[in-house]
Order: structure tokens, then sequence, then C-alpha cells
């Protein structure tokens, strides 16, 4: 990825340490992994370089959704969302010889001013936003802020009060298929209340709530036929069975 206006300033000490099994794990799935942080506002592209785990950060304004589909990548900030196109041929020469095979180009900004899109993923053709301010998921617009396409049943207003936290999306056969929540709450930050055990998992088609009793869930995934995700409040990580 190449971003040297955002890249992190010489006065700054980067440090990693690196466990062996995940040394081991990455140098055999052939394979990178981008991991955003916006407690450090911070996109590390993370790889096997042939000898050892290879650490390369690049800096945004609190950087959070994050996805790759084929030759796309698509982040979304404090402000804006950015869509990356992976220019493989220019890759082999960026600044040293074949160090990189791939390098992500910025192609495209959005600016979506503090939408809080906590998750992000591409389904098929289109690219589907968590938008947690406003409780709904969205598409990015051309001729406006955001494009909403869903919302959860309990909420009865697009209003700028995060009354649920809608934070994480799972794509299954490319088609948005779960969602969760910290809360099923209507009120302006309502979810806080009871954040340790209100959190749900919403299937998108029918509306109906499949999981509930969740301390602040994050990060579903679909996978393997089955669904993945975090209790991020008890430190766990769930599996929920079709």
């Amino acid at each position: 990825m190449s971003n040297s206006a955002a890249a992190a300033t010489p006065s700054e000490t980067l440090k990693c340490s690196v466990d062996a099994g995940f040394a081991e794990w990455l140098a055999e799935s052939g394979g990178s992994l981008a991991i955003s942080t916006y407690q450090a506002g911070r996109l590390f592209m993370v790889g096997w370089n042939g000898r050892q785990v290879s650490f390369l950060p690049r800096a945004f304004d609190r950087p959070m959704g994050l996805d790759i589909s084929a030759n796309r990548m698509a982040l979304a900030t404090r402000n804006s969302l950015f869509l990356f196109a992976n220019s493989a041929s220019l890759a082999p020469g960026y600044l040293a010889p074949n160090r990189y095979d791939a390098l992500y180009l910025p192609h495209v900004e959005y600016h979506l001013p503090d939408l809080q899109i906590h998750d992000l993923a591409y389904a098929g053709k289109e690219l589907w936003m968590v938008n947690t301010r406003l409780s709904c998921l969205c598409l990015p617009s051309v001729d406006a802020t955001f494009e909403p396409r869903w919302q959860p049943r309990f909420i009865d207003d697009l209003a700028p009060e995060d009354r649920c936290h809608l934070n994480g999306l799972a794509v299954r056969n490319d088609r948005p298929a779960f969602v969760t929540a910290l809360g099923s709450t209507n009120t302006p930050q309502g979810w806080r209340q009871d954040k340790h055990k209100g959190g749900v998992v919403i299937d998108i088609d029918s509306h109906e709530t499949v999981l509930t009793g969740l301390a602040m869930p994050h990060s579903p995934r679909w996978h393997d036929g089955a669904l993945w995700l975090l209790n991020s409040g008890e430190g766990q990580l769930l599996r929920m069975s079709a």
C-alpha cells in the first residue's frame, strides 16, 4: 500500500513483537493481513517476506471499517471512505526490488462526515457500510452523503443519535446476511444502559433477532457454514451454526 503523505513521522518509534506460532502460521498461509486500529490511528499491513514477518504502518484519522475483495480494498475513517486498487505490476519496484507483490493505491475518496462507519463489506459488486451514527446499513453515493438500504425494525427514524450502536456486518453468498448491535434500543445512545448484556445478532432478510444477551458483540463473519463473532465484553469468540 502506498500512502507516503500519511506515513509515520520520523520522530515516531513503532515496535512489534511476534509470537513464533503466528510467524509460522503467516508463512504457511501464503497471504498477508490488513489491520485497522482507530486507537493508534493506523492501518497495518502484515506479511511474510520469506525470512520474517514484515510490518508496514500507514497513518489515517480514526480508521475502522476495512474489507478487501479481489484487487479492491475499502477503508472507512472518521470523515472519509477510501477506495484502493491493487497495482500489482508496480509492486515489485516499490521501495526495493521484489519486496512486495501487491501495491494498493488510492483511487476514490468519499466524504462521510462522522458517520462512525464501524464495519463495511463487499457484497457482490456493492460496498455495504454499517452507519453506526444513523443506525442503518448504507452504500456510498455520488448524489448524497450516503444511500440508506436497511435498518432494524425497532429503529423508527434515521437520526444521528447512535440509538442501538449497530456495528458489525456479515456477508453470506455475496449478500448482507447478519448484523450485530449493542442493544435493541430506539433512543439516543440507549444501548449504553445495558451494554453488558443487551447485545444482539439480527438476520437482515427476516429482521429477526437470532441471538440475544451478548456483551458488546462485534465483527460477525460468515465462514465454513457458520456465523462467527466476537462477544468482546466477555472476551469470547462465538460460533453460531446455521
